[in-house]
């Protein structure tokens, strides 16, 4: 959510890095820092007067160049500084005032030069009232990979002036060009590039270790953040001949290169640039490599690859097109080579867009952008989380949607034990703020660790089908207990609820409970990935792959069982692991377990409509029934609140009278167990509204049954216990 602050005495509206109504191109590192010549962005805002932008101190100094286009108008040279630079609109405050409805303007930047010329973004200052639109990407994107031929070296406007550039422009297309000067194709140090554009392509930074003290080439890029590509353009060459390199070995380069591409973007066309050589005052040309870009072409298109393209530029540039002292395309020199390549285009088929933008652009027209699904980096969130992505893929093929995964406080803190450092909101709050900052556009959650009431700013917008709630028993390997009434006195079992603890010392004092809370390590989305291709292909035991299990397992390890829901087994896929269920009246379910929630911003309507597809409405009601009915006990995560509710009965849509039966049992217990309350009640409902009502009035009976004593000693006995644990931490003495 944009924040208002007092920016030069008026009020203005902030925008963070991580809005995902941002349009990035290029490559832009963890930081919100550029690389590669021509990484940019774009914004589309609507009512807009002005705009800034704060830089950090890892801003090129004195002064980065940037390229600035307003309304795809010329793009027109800056010199942006550290701190705050203030963009010039010209034309766009009168245009507005002018409009009967808000106008939107379209804003694009980006980085000019190719070397010692970094921006790093920390905030974009709107003017208030101005709102950050989506922006519509064209239907054309175009990607460039190049030496400095490509980038624009030597010209004043760098990469804004570069043939790439312009024959995108000319094409309305988007653009991402990937051109390093002094890079051989060829991995190796060349012209002061510490690697060739085989290795360099596949990194986010983009010079070599002589240029920048922060460069490393350790981190991959992640192609899933760019637009994919309609169309790939190579051209390259010009540094291995000066290097020596062979043809023989250029040409097997060149095809392996295109072998690697073409794993990225398998049906695009590729367009292999030939070399336009290098012009004479005398008007001879002399040529390198001739021959091997065709050759190329053909080895591809004998492999069945028939969609490669070979662009001969013999002929397009003399000496009048370059600079005399480094044979380098000069402005009228790349003016002409996009003005050829655009002539050449036009022949093979392709044609110019018409811009998606309108001065009064209705954003409800625009083309979708991703929507931005968050999930905790666990391996059960992700595959939660991918469980509702496919779900909507199904429902809204034309939308497209991603993952975004984060670290929560509950992940951070493995050294407490859940009852002493929070509610559910250990699992929450770090998502939820990405949400009400846009960087999300929805959340996935576990139902039962989601808070029974939500920050100002985001709703619950749907809840999936309930899988089996109950809880199961899965013993060591090796043992042969099937139950928890067979296990002799003092053995040990593993779980890290109070709840189930709670519950079982009733019917099981003989044994012992004990905190089983795993080491969690998040993981990315590509790794979890790749570790499901590895599950997939090996019969090794799975048990390995889970660290709670493997906890069990252990030779050495203490516990005899663990208690563990089934629904996050059966996800995992460790159905086969699980040696009862455990059933009421024995153990009662969490309230909301095994259902998934999708938490959405409120207000934002798009949202909830495409999201509604996956409530399953038997399981919501039950559901909210069972969150009021925590809600009015008071109760979190680290409470021994457990829940048995059904729903009977047939009711269509038409059947807006229909009254169903819902039955729902409710139980607290004290953590010795010691203390039990329970009670049942069963009503006609007719909708969502009907169902909390009938958890409100089983919390209501609860109370009035003993239930709040033992809550309230049970808050007691937490803040106790957190109190001795801070005294411990700080080295503080207990009062007297």
């Amino acid at each position: 959510m944009s924040s208002l602050v007092a920016v030069a005495g008026a009020a203005s509206t902030i925008i963070l890095p991580t809005h995902k109504n941002i349009w990035y191109h290029g490559r832009w590192d963890s930081g919100r820092g550029t690389w590669w010549t021509g990484t940019g962005l774009t914004l589309h805002v609507e009512g807009l007067n002005s705009v800034s932008l704060q830089l950090g101190a890892n801003t090129t100094q004195p002064s980065v160049a940037v390229g600035l286009s307003v309304n795809y108008a010329p793009f027109v040279d800056l010199k942006l500084a550290t701190g705050v630079n203030e963009i010039p609109l010209d034309g766009i405050s009168e245009s507005s005032s002018r409009s009967a409805k808000p106008c939107s303007s379209v804003i694009r930047l980006n980085v000019q030069g190719w070397q010692n010329n970094n921006l790093y973004l920390e905030k974009i200052i709107l003017n208030s009232g101005a709102k950050l639109l989506p922006y519509t990407p064209s239907k054309l994107a175009f990607q460039f990979i190049g030496d400095s031929l490509s980038s624009g070296q030597y010209i004043t406007n760098g990469v804004d002036g570069a043939w790439p550039f312009l024959v995108s422009e000319q094409f309305k297309a988007e653009q991402q060009i990937n051109a390093q000067p002094g890079a051989c194709l060829t991995d190796q140090v060349c012209w002061g590039n510490a690697h060739g554009l085989t290795y360099q392509f596949f990194k986010t930074e983009d010079t070599g270790y002589y240029y920048s003290p922060h460069h490393n080439f350790t981190t991959d890029w992640d192609f899933r953040r760019d637009l994919r590509p309609t169309h790939v353009f190579v051209e390259a060459g010009a540094n291995d001949n000066a290097y020596n390199i062979t043809a023989t070995s250029i040409t097997k380069t060149y095809l392996d290169f295109v072998g690697k591409l073409r794993r990225l973007y398998p049906t695009q066309p590729l367009f292999i640039v030939g070399a336009w050589g290098w012009p004479d005052s005398d008007g001879s040309v002399y040529y390198y490599y001739e021959g091997v870009f065709e050759n190329v072409v053909s080895q591809r298109k004998a492999l069945g690859d028939k969609n490669i393209y070979f662009i001969n530029t013999q002929g397009w540039v003399g000496w009048e097109d370059i600079f005399s002292d480094n044979k380098h395309p000069n402005p009228q020199g790349h003016a002409k080579i996009a003005k050829l390549l655009g002539e050449w285009l036009k022949k093979w088929g392709l044609q110019p867009q018409l811009r998606s933008f309108s001065r009064n652009m209705d954003p409800t027209t625009q083309s979708q952008r991703p929507l931005i699904i968050g999930s905790r980096a666990s391996k059960l969130a992700i595959i939660q989380a991918e469980i509702v992505e496919n779900a909507l893929k199904v429902a809204h093929p034309s939308q497209p949607f991603e993952l975004k995964l984060m670290t929560s406080e509950g992940d951070r803190n493995q050294s407490q034990a859940l009852y002493l450092i929070g509610g559910k909101a250990l699992w929450t709050k770090d998502l939820e703020v990405e949400l009400i900052n846009e960087s999300i556009d929805l959340i996935v959650h576990s139902l039962k660790d989601m808070p029974t009431s939500l920050p100002d700013g985001c709703e619950l917008s749907a809840i999936t089908e309930r899988e089996d709630p109950r809880d199961t028993l899965v013993v060591k390997s090796g043992l042969t207990y099937t139950t928890l009434e067979e296990m002799p006195p003092g053995s040990v079992i593993g779980t890290s609820s109070v709840r189930r603890v709670a519950q079982l010392k009733k019917s099981f004092p003989h044994l012992t409970f004990k905190d089983v809370r795993p080491a969690r390590k998040p993981v990315s989305i590509s790794t979890y990935r790749s570790l499901t291709l590895v599950l997939k292909s090996h019969a090794s035991p799975l048990s390995h792959r889970n660290t709670r299990l493997a906890k069990l397992d252990a030779e050495d390890g203490p516990y005899t069982a663990l208690v563990l829901a089934a629904a996050g087994l059966e996800r995992l896929g460790f159905k086969n692991r699980i040696t009862a269920y455990i059933s009421p009246p024995i153990l009662y379910p969490a309230v909301g377990q095994a259902a998934l929630g999708v938490e959405s911003r409120t207000g934002d309507s798009r949202v909830a409509k495409i999201v509604s597809v996956l409530n399953h409405r038997q399981t919501q009601w039950q559901c909210l029934a069972e969150r009021a009915c925590l809600r009015v006990l008071e109760g979190g995560c680290s409470v021994p609140v457990g829940v048995w509710c059904t729903l009977t009965g047939d009711k269509n849509d038409e059947d807006e009278d229909k009254q169903l039966r819902l039955k729902m049992t409710g139980t607290v217990t004290s953590l010795d167990g010691q203390t039990h309350v329970a009670a049942t009640i069963e009503e006609g409902v007719r909708s969502a509204d009907d169902a909390e009502a009938v958890g409100r009035k089983l919390a209501a009976q609860l109370k009035a049954s003993g239930a709040g004593v033992i809550l309230e000693e049970i808050k007691k006995d937490r803040e106790a216990k957190q109190q001795t644990s801070s005294d411990s931490a700080t080295g503080t003495a207990p009062s007297q």
